[in-house]
């Protein structure tokens, strides 16, 4: 991409080569394209070569269609020679920095100028090609409107800027850098300077001002009460009873919530479990009494590698179902001990295992898996070498002896062998499972659905061929989506047709999930009074010291967080987009926020006038658990969406718009009973933004990929990365309609996002700080609520004065916006005015 600076540079040296040849008047066009017009536009103004020169359009030829890398029309240019006049170059403002109408005297004398130009070539040169732009040039003078494909009364009205010599276009070079080139096209700023009544979603804006600075990093700093030794140890309980279930043998136990699904998976699973170990103990009894001899060996190897009738089940859910703990939880605590010992469990997580490029790489994390599981169990693989490739060795040594260069020849070849087949290697740690140690293999493939089709479908045929080729249970794991879209695919086959269990677990409520934790809190704690450790205590009021029964804790601290609260559950509940890992990270992080000013309530706790938290104080806390203010971070759950730019292209409502158009066609598609609900393509939401707010497509694709990477959108197929090809079809995610509620209806959501949020405006920027100031310097409720809604309204105003009412009715958000927080007859004036 050229800079302005080394634009400018050539630009001159061209000027300097066009002034040296003291050329005429060049009275012919093809001359001025060669030696002003071409190189302006390819060397100066970034425009690709790929631009199609002298393009036939019916009867005529349109003398450049200016198009980017993605072949996308964008501009019509009109040469003409530099005899032919195309603006009177008296009066000011001749060098692009005021606005004529196209069909006035400053283009328009006689049979002369731009007017004519643009009226019977441009404009219909442009509605052939779908441009946004017309450019009339005679090398020397350059004249741009924005005609999309308008004619007669209409295009009279339409405005222009023209620079009406070189010098002109010299002393206002930006401007014209900014104006024609490439990536300004594309990021509309002339047609949004041009438009700017109709263009009000997009700002240019070189220096907004920010009622806090997002560099003014401000953690809140810990009371003296909440670094006590009562604190610390409440943080040690809260780390251990939230942490994720499937990393904690103990958490298993404890806190997997049970379903009636669940329950009948375990007795299903743990039927099939108990009669295919009792076949193997019977079948490894029947082998060791055959053998005799070598050749007695050889032959029941042959007979025992003969496929047998194990399971392949396939374990689906809704997303954190708890699909992985449920079966760590099965082959170690539910599935009874007298079977459990005849059990040899591996659990391959695909989605811990890093550069699955491949099918081969699939087959490898598989072997690796069952060789970790069978070697840790049953001794080194040295020692077993020989047992797992028996029938080789037998061969071998019958050939070539059994010497110990022989050993290692034997051992090197089956090296080789093994890391070029790992799929034949698999196979025989699964026959050794069986046939030495008297173990029923079970193989868990799990954490596949982040991965690209191909890569799920070599998953499938994996399960399907261990299946077929060893006596063994194969389970797959995969959430609901995943097996909708193998399903769609066709590759749903390969398992349909070999599958002898099917389990569907439920998503346990978010309630449940947080009962359970708390349960095992108080569990902690009365483990730590069962252990004579001394009670912690804590300093309240005036400096006094109190003791607390820690088992009183957990049942104080989910009700001073409102924890039984439906709202706040289905916060978090959304927020996470339903994933318990995410929700207990979240509880953690509220629980322990120094945000939440415990101290208080552990007074009222204590002196029996306990109240808990409100809402408008968890919704800060989450909002900002760490920090006196909003700071925007990827891994951080709560994001700006009145907020985006493109450098200093500035659409502040692009994010909401975009999950508003998400929204609407979620709830459009449930009215239908539509199978695939809220899927739109990024396309279609580049062409609706453009056509209604004339928001430009770099700037919709920015904040695409931002809602993306933030978990505010998500797309059709999970295993792509974050990219905005016009394509790809996205949904909101339920994080996404979170923040589409609290940007409409809470008020403490607007203001920590105004506070950050780039104001282009100087006027709404001083009332949202005098406005701030007042919620900072408030001490009640009461007197917050009202500078917040205070500051909401101010902020709101300002946002939607880059929405047109007349557009507001294709988005009912907008409308919501409006209608409760502007007062009746309110218009805010758009910064571009």
């Amino acid at each position: 991409m050229i800079t302005v600076d080394t634009s400018h540079e050539l630009f001159r040296a061209i000027c300097e080569e066009y002034a040296i040849l003291k050329l005429p008047d060049v009275e012919n066009e093809a001359e001025v394209r060669l030696r002003l017009v071409d190189r302006i536009l390819f060397e100066c103004l970034g425009w690709p070569r790929s631009a199609r020169v002298e393009v036939q359009i019916e009867e005529d030829r349109a003398d450049y269609l200016l198009r980017d890398d993605d072949h996308r029309n964008w501009v019509i240019v009109e040469a003409k020679r530099t005899a032919y006049p195309l603006a009177n170059a008296d009066g000011a403002g001749k060098d692009g920095t005021r606005k004529f109408k196209l069909a006035g005297p400053a283009f328009s004398f006689g049979k002369q100028g731009a007017w004519p130009v643009f009226r019977e070539q441009v404009v219909r040169y442009g509605a052939v090609h779908g441009t946004v732009l017309g450019v009339a040039t005679n090398g020397i003078q350059w004249v741009a409107a924005a005609v999309p494909s308008r004619s007669g009364k209409a295009l009279e009205s339409e405005q222009a800027i023209v620079f009406a010599s070189l010098e002109a276009v010299d002393t206002q070079y930006e401007r014209f850098f900014n104006y024609l080139s490439c990536d300004g096209v594309r990021s509309r700023t002339l047609e949004n300077h041009l438009l700017q009544e109709r263009a009000w979603a997009v700002i240019h804006c070189s220096a907004p001002e920010h009622v806090i600075s997002p560099d003014n990093v401000r953690p809140i700093s810990r009371t003296p009460t909440e670094s006590d030794d009562y604190y610390r140890e409440l943080g040690r309980a809260i780390d251990i009873a939230f942490s994720p279930v499937e990393d904690d043998p103990h958490l298993i136990e404890h806190c997997f919530v049970e379903s009636r699904e669940s329950r009948d998976a375990d007795d299903r699973l743990a039927r099939l479990t108990e009669l295919l170990t009792e076949y193997v103990a019977e079948g490894s009894a029947e082998y060791e009494e055959t053998v005799q001899d070598e050749s007695a060996r050889l032959q029941a190897d042959l007979a025992f590698a003969k496929p047998h009738h194990g399971t392949l089940a396939v374990l689906t859910g809704e997303l954190s179902s708890g699909k992985t703990t449920f079966l760590r939880r099965f082959y170690e605590k539910t599935l009874p001990q007298s079977v459990r010992r005849h059990v040899r469990c591996a659990h391959v997580r695909f989605d811990k295992t890093p550069d699955l490029i491949d099918a081969k790489r699939i087959l490898e994390a598989i072997a690796a898996a069952l060789e970790e599981a069978t070697f840790s169990a049953s001794g080194s693989q040295k020692g077993q070498f020989l047992d797992i490739y028996h029938r080789e060795w037998e061969r071998h040594k019958l050939l070539f002896g059994d010497s110990e260069t022989t050993k290692r020849a034997f051992v090197a070849q089956q090296l080789k062998r093994q890391h070029d087949r790992p799929m034949e290697y698999a196979v025989r740690l699964m026959e050794l499972a069986v046939a030495r140690h008297r173990k029923l293999p079970a193989l868990v493939l799990d954490g596949f659905d982040h991965l690209a089709p191909d890569l799920q479908k070599a998953v499938l045929d994996a399960a399907v061929t261990l299946f077929q080729r060893t006596f063994s249970v194969v389970t797959v794991v995969m959430d609901d989506a995943t097996a909708w879209r193998i399903n769609r695919s066709g590759a749903d086959r390969l398992i349909s047709d070999y599958a002898t269990l099917r389990v569907w677990l439920p998503r346990p409520k978010v309630g449940e999930v947080i009962y359970a934790r708390f349960n095992y809190l108080k569990s902690i704690f009365e483990q730590q009074k069962r252990s004579g450790a001394p009670k912690a205590s804590t300093t309240i009021g005036r400096g006094m010291r109190w003791t607390l029964d820690p088992e009183r804790v957990a049942a104080f601290v989910r009700d001073a967080l409102l924890f039984d609260d439906d709202v706040v559950k289905e916060w978090l509940a959304q927020l996470a987009n339903y994933d318990l890992r995410a929700v207990l990270k979240l509880c953690r992080s509220l629980i322990l926020s120094p945000a939440m000013k415990k101290e208080d309530v552990f007074v009222g706790f204590a002196t029996g006038t306990f109240t808990p938290l409100t809402r408008p104080k968890i919704l800060r806390a989450l909002i900002k658990p760490q920090h006196q203010n909003f700071r925007e971070h990827p891994q951080h759950p709560v994001h700006n969406i009145y907020s985006h730019n493109v450098r200093e292209q500035h659409s502040p409502l692009s994010p909401f718009l975009l999950l508003a158009l998400l929204e609407q066609r979620l709830a459009q598609d449930k009215l239908d009973k539509e199978e695939i609900r809220g899927f739109v393509s990024i396309g279609t939401l580049v062409k609706h933004l453009e056509d209604c707010y004339r928001i430009p497509a770099l700037i919709t694709h920015s904040a695409v990929e931002r809602l993306w990477q933030s978990g505010l959108v998500q797309p059709y197929d999970p295993s792509l990365q974050v990219g905005a090809a016009a394509k790809i079809r996205i949904k909101i995610t339920p994080r996404g309609l979170l923040h589409l509620r609290w940007a409409v209806e809470e008020w403490d959501y607007m203001r920590e996002m105004g506070e950050t949020t780039p104001i282009c405006s100087h006027e709404p920027f001083e009332a949202m700080t005098k406005q701030s100031r007042a919620f900072h310097a408030s001490s009640n409720e009461d007197a917050w609520k009202a500078s917040s809604r205070a500051f909401a309204k101010t902020f709101i105003c300002y946002l939607l004065s880059a929405v047109e009412p007349a557009e507001e009715s294709l988005l009912t958000w907008t409308q919501k916006l409006r209608q409760k927080w502007i007062p009746a007859g309110c218009r805010a004036q758009s910064p571009l005015v």
